[in-house]
């Protein structure tokens, strides 16, 4: 099981893409028969789940490949959890966003979404003259010992003993390369954390 943090905070830790809202993001895989709760603000109104590979169960939905659960948390009191289990044989993939409700206007065309159908138009120009996204990553932004010794990634807050067991065995490879660890020796998935938090 891996919980790949991409923007907003988990268990004490920030993920590497800043947002104008604060926000939750973050690529969950489960093998087949794991779950996990991830903890989401008391002020997040608003959970997405997109399953991009397998099945899963969201809060006890159902939902299949390329299938999308929205739940609405309105004003619930203190913090809640985002239930996610794999369902099936092929274990499940998940986008997780949680947030705030922006109760703007909502213009949309395609993959493009904005508040206003301008907005969009400019944007749909931007996209063909090859100006956006503005910023590509020249890396493998999957890869954190990919990342740009400099990029705020590599320098983020420390590893949880947590997050460490979240992480998955090649996740774990990588953050040991990133920090210099010597991998020779380390192949039990118990190691490969003590060794993380050995190297914090």
């Amino acid at each position: 099981m891996s919980v790949r943090l991409l923007a907003g905070e988990l268990s004490g830790r920030a993920g590497p893409f800043s947002t104008v809202q604060p926000l939750l993001m973050a690529d969950v895989t489960l093998p087949p028969g794991q779950a996990v709760t991830l903890p989401v603000r008391a002020d997040f109104e608003t959970a997405i789940a997109f399953v991009f590979r397998g099945g899963a169960r969201v809060n006890g939905a159902a939902a299949g490949k390329n299938e999308v659960v929205l739940l609405d948390g309105g004003d619930a009191a203190g913090g809640r959890g985002l239930e996610l289990a794999a369902a099936g044989p092929d274990g499940a993939s998940v986008m997780v966003f949680c947030g705030k409700k922006l109760k703007q206007p909502i213009a949309c065309h395609g993959p493009f979404v904005l508040t206003a159908q301008a907005e969009v138009r400019a944007t749909i120009q931007e996209y063909q003259r090859g100006a956006f996204p503005p910023v590509r990553a020249p890396f493998d932004y999957k890869a954190l010992a990919a990342f740009p010794a400099d990029h705020p990634a590599r320098r983020a807050n420390k590893v949880t003993a947590e997050l460490a067991a979240m992480m998955s065995v090649k996740e774990l490879k990588q953050a040991l390369a990133a920090r210099g660890v010597a991998l020779a020796g380390l192949s039990e998935k118990a190691e490969l954390v003590a060794a993380l938090l050995a190297a914090e």
